[in-house]
């Protein structure tokens, strides 16, 4: 497997946990769970202005509204990590069960553990729905023993976890889906359809990254990139579909013959490219031999021979971004379609004295003396 589709596995893993929580995630969970806070501390107090035949409550809801002014306080201002979340979401539950257990009549006050379930329910997934149902019901039961006033405690009881069970379980699932349909919109759109490589777009996405990696840690990193020789003379003579197919057998090839943490691409049209992290250019070149004689071995049966030439370049300096980069490979991959194709060709920096004397800044080195040479074939 390469390491293509083990990303695109892990993007595709079913199941939303607490551990997927991103940073977006985290920001907009302290905004939700602020406002419930504050939202329930302005609906205590507005209780207590009100007309009330019992006002018994009034002055457990004034203290408990200021209690959730302060949650609200360090809600808003406490570090964003999953745990601070999951502390709040026990704490909700704990604050509403004192909520229910000092209300006189009951009325609808229990719909308020819909609240924190919500919450845990689109943002934490299965584990924390779990949870919310385990806090909800405990804490709820517990109120209902304190609350002597409280009638028909068990039927409030059983209705009310039953409307947050059903609301908790339909909002998780409705996540999950659209979790499911995010992967698969992502996937199509970092994917060649074709051959299932990743595309030019995600490809300079990974590179970037990879390269950032690369400095951090002073290890070398190379980049190759394959062009199908004379791929057009395929779809004159045999129609488009034999050159998809074409496309697709060279991506196998070229999947097939990387480590996990190699990343192949479909750049455009017949050219491909490939990351090779933590390799030198003189390993690249080991790769690219290899391959090149696998290319000619496997394909030299089919209907279209197939034959590749290749550009190789490492990262020799901090300062070598992307664009660098790739245009030292494109100067390589052109050296060896100038040269007779069917070869790699590695770019790497002149000396002095080549720069002195040629005033090139790259010089073109063929990865070997011995030529690959092509058999006889239309697509060589």
């Amino acid at each position: 497997m390469s390491g293509l589709p083990t990303r695109i596995a892990n993007l595709l893993d079913h199941g939303r946990q607490a551990s997927d929580v991103s940073p977006e995630d985290l920001r907009q969970m302290r905004v939700t769970g602020t406002v419930e806070y504050v939202a329930g501390a302005t609906t205590l107090l507005t209780v207590t202005l009100l007309p009330d035949a019992d006002p018994t409550d009034h002055r457990a809801f004034t203290v408990l509204a200021l209690l959730g002014l302060a949650f609200a306080a360090f809600r808003w201002f406490a570090p964003q990590t999953v745990h601070i979340v999951r502390a709040s979401l026990v704490t909700g539950f704990l604050y509403i069960g004192a909520i229910v257990a000092v209300a006189h009549p009951l009325t609808s006050t229990p719909l308020y553990f819909i609240w924190p379930t919500l919450t845990a329910a689109y943002f934490l997934g299965r584990r924390g729905l779990a949870l919310a149902f385990a806090g909800s019901s405990v804490s709820f039961a517990a109120a209902l023993l304190f609350n002597t006033a409280a009638e028909n405690a068990m039927q409030t009881f059983t209705s009310t976890w039953a409307v947050i069970v059903i609301v908790g379980l339909l909002v998780t699932v409705l996540r999950e889906r659209v979790d499911g349909l995010m992967r698969d919109l992502k996937h199509t759109a970092s994917t060649d359809m074709l051959t299932g490589l990743v595309n030019r777009r995600t490809f300079e996405e990974i590179t970037r990254r990879e390269l950032e990696r690369a400095r951090r840690t002073s290890t070398p990193l190379s980049i190759a990139v394959f062009d199908l020789d004379h791929f057009k003379s395929i779809n004159d003579r045999l129609g488009h579909a034999e050159g998809d197919r074409a496309l697709k057998r060279f991506a196998d090839l070229l999947r097939t013959s990387c480590r996990l943490v190699d990343v192949p691409a479909r750049i455009g049209g017949e050219e491909f490219a490939m990351i090779l992290s933590g390799t030198d250019a003189e390993g690249a070149c080991i790769y690219a031999e290899r391959l090149l004689h696998r290319v000619l071995d496997e394909t030299k049966d089919d209907l279209a021979p197939l034959s590749v030439s290749i550009g190789i370049t490492e990262m020799t300096s901090a300062d070598d971004s992307l664009d660098v980069l790739l245009l030292a490979a494109d100067r390589a991959l052109y050296e060896a379609k100038h040269r007779g194709r069917a070869r790699a060709v590695v770019a790497r920096p002149a000396t002095p004295s080549q720069l002195e004397h040629t005033g090139e800044r790259l010089e073109l080195v063929e990865a070997s003396k011995l030529r690959v040479t092509p058999t006889s074939r239309t697509a060589a």
